[in-house]
């Protein structure tokens, strides 16, 4: 979306979306004054989703061609027996970095962007953790988490490549010292 700034009305016109039709011009009046012109450019924030399902897509190929290497390297059966077993096992914990970025994808999709074609779009919470690729009922409870810290003071940029282990026990901890403090009064 592209919008100049006009002196004269106190506020940004919208021009339209790139690329701009040679119908659209600026008035003479706004560059007589000042000499310059303020142009204000946004890209949608479906670029942004898109590059996040982008990344998410280029880790899974990435992991399901280390799991084939792996496989393809063990000869023995015994050996990929116990990697059959390693990966039904649950996922790592993952990253305070990383959850905040799903998290937030996870609300924008419900919140709403506008697509390619200018139209918005928005998603039930569930569509949108399916979209996002971890179930509902996590997202919550990360959001829960995301939210507590913010309220105990958790410093998320010091911790942001820590596990997300270390955000719940955070919290715990102060809502446990809370709650003692509340039963002494």
């Amino acid at each position: 979306m592209i919008s100049y700034f006009d002196p004269n009305k106190d506020l940004y016109v919208f021009c339209g979306r790139d690329p701009l039709p040679p119908s659209v011009f600026v008035s003479l009046d706004c560059l007589l004054n000042q000499r310059m012109l303020e142009i204000k450019i946004r890209t949608g924030q479906k670029n942004l989703v898109d590059q996040l399902f982008q990344e998410q897509v280029n880790r899974q190929e990435y992991e399901d061609n280390i799991t084939k290497i792996g496989y393809d390297l063990q000869s023995n059966s015994t050996n990929t027996v116990k990697n059959n077993q390693q990966k039904s096992n649950r996922v790592k914990e993952r990253k305070i970095s990383e959850v905040i970025e799903k998290v937030a994808l996870w609300r924008r999709l419900y919140s709403g962007f506008y697509d390619e074609n200018g139209k918005f779009v928005n998603m039930p919470l569930e569509e949108a953790a399916n979209k996002v690729g971890i179930s509902k009922k996590t997202l919550d409870d990360y959001l829960l988490q995301i939210r507590c810290g913010k309220k105990y003071g958790f410093n998320f940029n010091s911790n942001a490549n820590q596990r997300i282990g270390i955000l719940r026990t955070f919290v715990k901890q102060y809502k446990d010292k809370s709650n003692s403090n509340q039963q002494q009064k």
